[in-house]
């Protein structure tokens, strides 16, 4: 429509109150939007979106399993909204949708049909176990509430846990679908509270009113949750063993559930760590045997105060209790019995013997009987850590593992930072190639870190600490090396290296004599100190020997290789270092090469 002024003359033409079009007919079919045609994995609660259409009142929603798509809905008016969320649909499912503008002279044509496909069932059948132990990434479909997974949190593996304290109150994450669930059924999981410290795990900790665990359980794909246990102070056992509580879950038949632990500070600063989630038919009759965590079966090099650690399966009756022997016989007699534990491990209060094999077995029971067919596992504790023999070399080439803070033979203190000295056989960037072998130890930036080792010491004899430390920068790493009563940062009385700096570049030669007043039984510590300047810094090569009482030669390189030169040509000049590693004074006499 046109509105035309045509004059030979200066006119003015005025226009008011102007309307239209007017719409005297259907609305155009719509466009639609999303899910895209043959969209697949789409969520089971996702949204049917359209574009509107000029002249339309409402729109009609249409979906289907047929290729009409009106099995479903047929055509539900949604008035005005350009959007309809979907709920019911089912998992791996073709679904087929459309949407017809309308007004008050009709309808629109359809749209073109689309169709989508709905996403894999995430639901897993029971009997379920999650152990966390195939990455610390969360597991498919699990929900996560400020939790984290770690490989120092769990039962002897990876587990979940959260620091709560004063600014941290609380921390959650929910399984992912899990059923359908027996008539009765039972939740099991292991848990503990730890006090927090700088190097984890410190001890046990009390919890008092205020802190809980609380399980709970949804029936409708985690919109809203039900609390079917506690675990607060009045029922918690202080202990820094895991654990094992079984939640009985009773109708429930049929349903898939998905379950939620949500974890509430009340006071204090500590861990809460979790493992070993089970969600199964509660069992009848006696257990099955139970399965290793660690140590693993002939492990050798364990420390003399390890954790036993052990795990229910899926089948088999619960577990009431479980009757732990040890001993160095295979297998242990029954005078070897250490008694009946609640939880799934076992830690020693007394120190083992050194360089012993140990035979070990658990047998799980509940009132139908113990489980038959136990098997026995063994390991063999570490060598005497003792330093008694000199010289004593430590290159830590022997017992040892890549990237691991456990040092065989030494124990560690952190004064500040996270980190703790470090067995490295495969990093060279940052310095830290080893000086010789294909070991080394290295301390990470921002860390203040102590290492112990015990040494028989002979009252009045003089010995020589040497080590070889280098760094990745100029500045920002310290070294000292001291001895003392005591395995302890408070303990190191004694200075045999004051702290000196290390620099980058060779590995740099750091020495000093010591002399014990009295015969005993002493701790050797070294300590090192970095702030964020450099990255890493390395040692490696410590020798301890009886202090020289004469000058000793050294040179080094040791050897040099001049090659091939032709008669009558000169080398070009090559360097050697002579040191005298001794005391008095080194004579050096005049020598023709």
């Amino acid at each position: 429509m046109a509105v035309q002024a045509i004059s030979t003359k200066e006119k003015h033409l005025h226009v008011d109150d102007f309307k239209g079009p007017e719409i005297y007919s259907a609305p155009e079919p719509p466009d639609l939007s999303s899910p895209a045609n043959a969209a697949i994995n789409v969520a089971l609660n996702a949204s049917l979106t359209w574009n509107g259409v000029l002249g339309a009142d409402s729109y009609k929603v249409y979906l289907g399993t047929n290729e009409n798509a009106t099995n479903i809905l047929d055509g539900e008016d949604v008035g005005t909204d350009l959007s309809y969320t979907l709920s019911g649909l089912d998992y791996e499912t073709v679904y087929y949708w459309t949407v017809v503008a309308t007004n008050i002279y009709g309808d629109s044509d359809p749209a073109t049909i689309r169709s989508f496909t709905t996403r894999l069932d995430p639901t897993r059948p029971i009997p379920f176990l999650e152990d966390f132990n195939a990455s610390t990434a969360w597991p498919s479909e699990w929900i996560n509430n400020e939790m984290l997974i770690s490989a120092t949190h769990g039962n002897a593996s990876n587990g979940v846990y959260k620091n709560l304290y004063g600014s941290e109150t609380t921390g959650s994450f929910t399984t992912c679908p899990i059923g359908p669930l027996a008539a009765v059924s039972e939740i099991k999981f292991d848990y503990r509270y730890m006090a927090y410290t700088f190097s984890y795990p410190g001890g046990s900790y009390e919890i008092v009113e205020g802190d809980k665990i609380e399980v709970q359980i949804s029936t409708d794909d985690g919109q809203t949750f039900e609390t079917i246990h506690v675990i607060d102070n009045t029922n918690h056992v202080v202990s820094a063993e895991f654990a094992t509580p079984t939640v009985p879950v009773i109708g429930y038949t049929g349903q898939v559930v998905k379950v939620r632990f949500v974890a509430t500070w009340g006071a204090g600063d500590y861990y809460v760590d979790f493992d070993n989630i089970i969600v199964r038919e509660t069992p009848t009759g006696v257990p099955d045997p139970v399965v290793l965590v660690s140590p693993a079966d002939e492990a050798e090099n364990i420390l003399i105060t390890p954790t036993l650690a052990w795990a229910t399966v899926l089948t088999g009756g619960t577990p009431t209790a479980y009757d732990l022997y040890f001993g160095t016989t295979n297998p242990p007699a029954e005078t070897d019995l250490v008694g009946e534990q609640a939880g799934t491990s076992y830690t020693f209060t007394t120190d083992l013997e050194y360089s012993t094999t140990y035979y070990w077995q658990v047998i799980p029971k509940n009132s139908f009987g113990p489980a038959i067919n136990c098997p026995v596992w063994s390991f063999t504790t570490a060598e005497n850590p003792i330093i008694s023999t000199f010289p004593f070399t430590e290159g830590f080439e022997a017992g040892n593992t890549h990237n691991s803070t456990e040092i065989l033979n030494w124990t560690q203190i952190s004064v500040t930072g996270t980190e703790q000295w470090t067995a490295n056989s495969t990093l060279t960037n940052y310095n830290r190639t080893p000086r010789s072998g294909n070991f080394n130890a290295f301390l990470r930036y921002d860390n203040n870190d102590w290492m112990f080792r015990p040494i028989q010491l002979t009252g009045g004899t003089t010995y020589r600490f040497e080590i070889y430390a280098r760094q990745d920068g100029t500045s920002g790493a310290q070294l000292t090396v001291k001895y003392g009563n005591e395995a302890t940062v408070a303990g190191m009385t004694e200075t045999i290296i004051a702290q000196t700096p290390i620099t980058s570049g060779n590995y740099q030669r750091k020495y000093g004599d010591f002399t014990p007043a009295e015969d005993g039984l002493y701790y050797l510590g070294i300590n090192g100190e970095l702030n964020y300047s450099p990255y890493y810094l390395s040692i490696d090569d410590i020798t301890i020997s009886l202090a020289p009482t004469t000058p000793i030669i050294s040179i080094s390189p040791a050897e040099k290789d001049f090659a091939g030169i032709a008669m009558d040509a000169s080398s070009t000049d090559q360097t050697f270092t002579i040191t005298n590693t001794g005391i008095g004074t080194l004579v050096l006499n005049s020598a023709s090469l």
